[in-house]
């Protein structure tokens, strides 16, 4: 005697269908919103401080004007300019016990 067991066959059911049908609606949705729909613009007044940047933007500066002046070339250097040293061995992948040698 041979023991069958059948296998329950789902039909598909109405709220089964309406769950993939909403998945598929949100799926379909948020790819849109995404991808496709234009940010709306926003309209914003400019600040009144950046109003003064394309004033100051517009300024010529000339290096030059700088570093000809004789008050500049009278400063003195405050912070001297730092000396080459000895920077490391001469064989880093010698051990530390035969620096010596």
């Amino acid at each position: 005697m041979a023991i069958v067991i059948e296998e329950d066959k789902r039909t598909a059911t109405l709220i089964s269908v309406a769950g993939w049908v909403a998945v598929l609606l949100f799926i379909a949705v948020a790819v849109y919103y995404v991808f496709f729909k234009r940010p709306d613009i926003i309209d914003e007044r400019v600040p009144p401080h950046f109003e003064k940047v394309q004033e100051v933007s517009g300024i010529n500066l000339k290096p030059e004007t700088i570093l000809d002046d004789p008050r500049f070339k009278l400063r003195e250097m405050l912070v001297p300019s730092p000396q080459p040293g000895n920077l490391g061995r001469e064989n880093p992948f010698l051990p530390l016990d035969m620096i010596g040698q």
